[in-house]
């Protein structure tokens, strides 16, 4: 295997499920051969799943370590709309939402999230509670799993709970609705 190998009780991102722990290394008959797998444990507290997934798939995937506590504080700005650097992306069609919020790239996710907050393109009250796992295919859904993945990963990095850091993204992005609400208001 050509990239990054994970031991047991790594802490990775998965780009569909956000952070997992690498709960073990197994071996696993696929197609009537066997394959190393990682045992993945998604979720936490009473919520916990366990997946696999051979080391190949993961590499496919772009499984990696997750963001530094320095990366973190560069996702931070750019959700505060303090560094909107590399790849300004317009939100042309949802097609370009959905890809860049699944991409598994934190920061071409923070940048769409930061995009539209600004555009006024999310009702972040309901998106920063749980996933809407029943609407993943939904524009919401999408919006909901990337906030949810993000605000995971930072909270890791950051070491505070995942609701506290989902409070802050509310505040990040709500702010935006608050400060154009003012701005129309004066006019």
């Amino acid at each position: 295997m050509g990239g990054t190998t994970f031991k047991v009780d790594d802490m990775v991102v998965h780009p569909a499920y956000g952070l997992c722990r690498i709960h073990g290394i197994d071996r696993k008959r696929f197609d009537g051969s066997s394959e190393d797998c990682y045992v993945l444990m998604i979720g936490h507290g009473g919520r916990q799943v366990e997946v696999t997934i051979s080391f190949r798939q993961a590499e496919a995937v772009g499984i990696r370590f997750p963001v530094t506590s320095e990366e973190a504080l560069r996702l931070i700005d750019i959700l505060q709309g303090k560094d909107l650097t590399g790849g300004q992306m317009l939100l042309t069609t949802w097609e370009g939402v959905e890809q860049g919020l699944r991409s598994g790239d934190p920061f071409e996710a923070a940048r769409i999230l930061r995009q539209m907050a600004v555009a006024n393109m999310g009702d972040w009250e309901e998106l920063v509670e749980e996933p809407l796992l029943d609407n993943r295919r939904s524009k919401k859904g999408w919006a909901a799993a990337a906030v949810h993945r993000l605000a995971s990963e930072l909270a890791f990095a950051q070491q505070i709970s995942v609701g506290v850091m989902k409070e802050r993204f509310r505040q990040w992005l709500e702010g935006d609705r608050s400060r154009q609400g003012k701005s129309r208001s004066s006019k």
